[in-house]
């Protein structure tokens, strides 16, 4: 062999800049000449050093030659001059790797047995026959166009086979995948990493090793070690060697999460394998338990995108939960790679940065979301609200006024279960709630322009100042994402003087406290006839419980249809035959629930003796009653009567009174 041979460096799609930074790190001067394949020219002790320090690449060849090639007379020519007997080890074991792309050789499995004939005919002879007893060498045909360029392997397994993971989870980026990322993101081993997805512990396992100086390909055995043209001494050479990171800092945390136990045990039996088990720690934990270790730092993870685990429906719901996540790591940064589609639009925020990747066969992004830094203009990364300072004080003052006018409510109205502030303050279009000894912040509606991060920092900051304002303790303060105290999880609550007991964590049992008024009149028509749909509140139950049957009909009582909610009974969803999801705002489906509602009306109108009404409760805005035929009945807008004075800017329902017209049909 020649004192110099020209190498590639094979790696995946996404890290030819990764791996040439690496290689020149190596003293190596390499050159990307096609996407997949960093090339370099070495001495043969290189097969070694490479093999062993690259990190991101998936093998390194020997370029052996490279011609034209455009029939397999051509390729079996190209195969058959090689100097084989001076390459291949004794009794060689040969295999034979091909790909080809815009290739006029459209069969990879006649090339492999061309160039295997070839092999053959150089070594022994037409009429000889291989000995192939010996260690298993690969040579690999790369067919581009109409040129083939033979290689001989010197890796045999992929080199994200370290070593210490016997075997790969679902799911699970490669090692070489991994380190690369970690290189892409110029992580320099002095911030910690989370990964609250860590499955076995790849991204940080890989990053101790890295900040360590450990070598990759330390605990494994190469193809290459069988070529007598490498010295040995250089395997052994570089496995005793140590290249930590220049800036590495001792001691740095480099901490993952994950909810399966067995998936926290195979990281832990990898970390001691890779010997970095003291640098990483490990630990069950749902995907809300994020730590925060330190003020600036990496999340670095790969959640499940609904290919190899979880279907699709939760992958999504993972990713669109992951913002308010980092948003509690308002200094850190953040890099995800995943094949979620429409990731950007599902967070309704725009990376730093983005690279194409693929892991294994499946394209993948990668998205970087740094913090905007002291006189930079970029996009912050999740939650930063400081542009909001100047609302969030105008929402203090409105908030102070109600809750001062308000206070004395329990006493005067003989309920602790009503609205203090109802949106009020522009820009902050939210509904503060009290329930007993808690307040429940609630947005009134989405703002889709603002990133979901953003906006759940932004709640917090609402629920913070409600807590100062109302000196109520921070856990007494529920936010849109906040969970009530794990020791209480049912309070008692008042209302026109009827003490009831709520459960925190289930929101159908809540009061829907705009409809006190609607209450109070069931609870004063108790022993009258009542039809009541879709409402789980306890209170209307007993009082439902206590009226007479629907079907019957002996005097012009009032009737009260309160359709389906997201809330729905079993009964009222079979009654209605209207879906459990409720009231939409797509157009098509509110005409098909306006139809469903007009024509349980129509059957219940009927039935109302003369004098009779039927009241009709509906949530939102949405006119659910507009086209009802005049001829049928008579309808009567009755919102401002059912809505409490405590709601002065939202309209939460509509309400409708509806009378038998004369001449109508009984």
């Amino acid at each position: 062999m020649p004192d110099t041979l020209t190498f590639a460096a094979l790696t995946a799609f996404g890290l030819e800049s990764v791996v040439r930074r690496e290689l020149e790190a190596l003293g190596y001067q390499a050159d990307v000449k096609q996407p997949g394949r960093v090339s370099f020219h070495a001495p043969p002790e290189a097969a070694a050093t490479t093999n062993i320090w690259l990190r991101a690449a998936s093998r390194v060849v020997v370029e052996l030659d490279r011609a034209p090639c455009a029939d397999f007379d051509d390729l079996y020519d190209l195969a058959r001059r090689q100097p084989w007997a001076d390459v291949l080890p004794t009794a060689a074991s040969i295999g034979v790797r091909v790909s080809a792309a815009r290739s006029q050789i459209r069969s990879p499995r006649s090339a492999q047995g061309i160039v295997k004939r070839a092999i053959v005919d150089s070594l022994v002879g037409r009429s000889g026959q291989l000995d192939e007893s010996g260690p298993a060498v690969t040579i690999g045909v790369a067919i581009t166009g109409d040129e083939a360029c033979i290689d001989l392997d010197t890796s045999g397994d992929g080199l994200h086979k370290r070593g210490y993971r016997p075997r790969s989870g679902p799911g699970q980026v490669k090692e070489t995948l991994a380190a690369g990322i970690l290189q892409l993101i110029n992580w320099r081993g002095d911030r910690p990493i989370i990964d609250p997805f860590c499955g076995q512990g790849t991204f940080l396992i890989e990053a101790a090793m890295l900040a360590a100086g450990i070598p990759p390909g330390g605990m494994r055995r190469f193809a290459g070690e069988v070529f007598g043209w490498i010295p040995a001494q250089a395997w052994q050479d570089e496995r005793a060697e140590r290249r930590p990171l220049p800036n590495a800092v001792a001691g740095t945390q480099l901490l993952g999460r994950d909810a399966s136990g067995d998936a926290i045990g195979e990281a832990r039996r990898a970390a001691e394998r890779a010997g970095v088990k003291p640098a990483v720690s490990f630990r069950v934990a749902p995907l809300g338990q994020l730590p925060e270790p330190a003020d600036i730092g990496w999340v670095v993870t790969n959640p499940p995108y609904g290919m190899r685990v979880l279907e699709a429906a939760e992958a999504a719901r993972l990713h669109a939960q992951l913002p308010p996540l980092l948003a509690r790591l308002p200094g850190w940064s953040h890099a995800i790679i995943t094949a979620q589609h429409g990731f950007e639009r599902l967070i309704r925020q725009q990376a730093t940065k983005r690279r194409k990747l693929y892991n294994g066969t499946i394209p993948c992004t990668l998205y970087t979301f740094r913090p905007a830094r002291q006189g930079e203009r970029t996009q912050p990364a999740f939650g930063d609200t400081h542009d909001r300072d100047a609302v969030l004080d105008s929402f203090r003052a409105a908030f102070a006024k109600r809750w001062r006018h308000l206070r004395r409510w329990p006493k005067t109205h003989g309920t602790d279960c009503y609205r203090i502030y109802d949106g009020q303050t522009p820009g902050v279009p939210c509904s503060v709630d009290r329930l007993g000894a808690f307040l429940r912040v609630t947005p009134l509606r989405d703002d889709t322009s603002r990133p979901i991060a953003e906006e759940t920092v932004w709640y917090e900051r609402i629920a913070q100042a409600v807590s100062q304002i109302t000196s109520a303790p921070p856990d007494r303060v529920l936010g849109p994402h906040a969970e009530p105290p794990l020791d209480i999880r049912q309070i008692a609550v008042l209302e026109d003087g009827i003490t009831r007991t709520l459960d925190l964590t289930d929101p159908a049992s809540e009061p829907q406290i705009d409809r006190r008024l609607i209450r109070a009149r069931l609870q004063r028509m108790a022993s009258e006839h009542v039809l009541l749909l879709g409402e789980r509140d306890p209170a209307c139950e007993r009082i439902a419980s206590r009226c007479q049957n629907w079907t019957r009909v002996e005097q012009p009582e009032p009737w009260l249809l309160q359709p389906v909610t997201a809330a729905t009974s079993g009964f009222s969803e079979a009654l209605l035959q209207v879906p459990r999801a409720g009231w939409s705002s797509d157009r098509r489906q509110q005409a098909q629930l306006r139809h469903w509602l007009h024509d349980i009306c129509r059957r219940i109108l009927p039935r109302l003796a003369a004098g009779g009404t039927l009241r009709v409760v509906t949530p939102g805005r949405w006119d659910a009653m507009r086209g009802f035929p005049p001829g049928e009945a008579k309808v009567l807008d009755t919102k401002d009567r059912t809505i409490p004075e405590d709601f002065t800017h939202s309209t939460p329902h509509r309400s409708w009174i509806l009378s038998r017209s004369r001449g109508a049909n009984p």
